[in-house]
């Protein structure tokens, strides 16, 4: 009896044994797979999706500025040598494949805009909103539609008129000031056609070219309108 109860306690401990060693590798298993788990949720939530880039010559990135900004006009020229003009552009990613795109172009002073008539009459407002769908292509770029809707704000002073002039953003009708809507003036969705945007890991735009262009070809374009518009002149 005593026997049978000695060699019923060795099996008991023998069975305790293997279940706890079976508790403590599904505990492991179950702590690295929600580490792993974990590690992939963080980077989905560390992911941007809201993109931008700030051009302006104090940011050492308008000698590659692309030749369109979306505003109906090219700034790229004016932006090299005037130092109080930004562009800032903006790209939201919906994540159910449709975007939203801001092209703000301003002056600014001291980290802070400069107001239409604060008095030193360059002051100006042009903001050019658009939304359509995008197509991720696996590849660190993205590329989006032509504009679906978009909207046009554009406010000048005495001197910023020259800036729209001389960057022909004054296309809508021809004035110097107002707001427009695609659904009345559909000309403004021409402004933003199927562009493909490089994507930074870290929230930023590096570059962005039309579809079906390269940067080389782009460039070339650019180097023949300028030396076309010189001969002109």
């Amino acid at each position: 009896m005593i026997i049978r109860t000695i060699s019923g306690g060795r099996k008991m401990k023998k069975a305790m044994a293997v279940i706890l060693t079976g508790v403590v590798t599904l505990g492991l298993v179950g702590c690295g797979s929600g580490s792993e788990s974990g590690n992939k949720d963080t980077a989905k939530k560390t992911m941007a999706e809201t993109y931008t880039i700030s051009f302006n010559q104090n940011n050492g990135n308008t000698v590659d500025m692309p030749a369109y900004q979306f505003l109906g006009g090219d700034l790229s020229g004016m932006i090299n040598y005037e130092g109080r003009l930004y562009t800032d552009i903006t790209l939201e990613l919906s994540g159910d494949g449709t975007y939203e795109l801001t092209s703000d172009a301003y002056t600014g002073s001291n980290g802070e805009r400069i107001e239409v008539g604060a008095g030193d009459g360059i002051g100006i407002v042009c903001i050019v909103s658009a939304e359509g769908t995008y197509e991720d292509n696996g590849d660190g770029t993205v590329t989006v539609s032509a504009a679906e809707h978009a909207t046009f704000k554009l406010e000048t002073d005495t001197y910023s008129k020259e800036i729209v002039s001389n960057a022909g953003l004054a296309a809508v009708e021809g004035e110097d000031s107002g707001e427009y809507d695609s659904d009345d003036t559909p000309g403004i969705l021409d402004w933003i056609p199927e562009t493909v945007f490089t994507l930074g890991e870290n929230g930023e735009i590096v570059t962005y070219v039309k579809a079906g262009e390269t940067e080389e070809t782009s460039e070339a374009d650019t180097a023949a309108e300028e030396e076309t518009a010189i001969a002109s002149d």
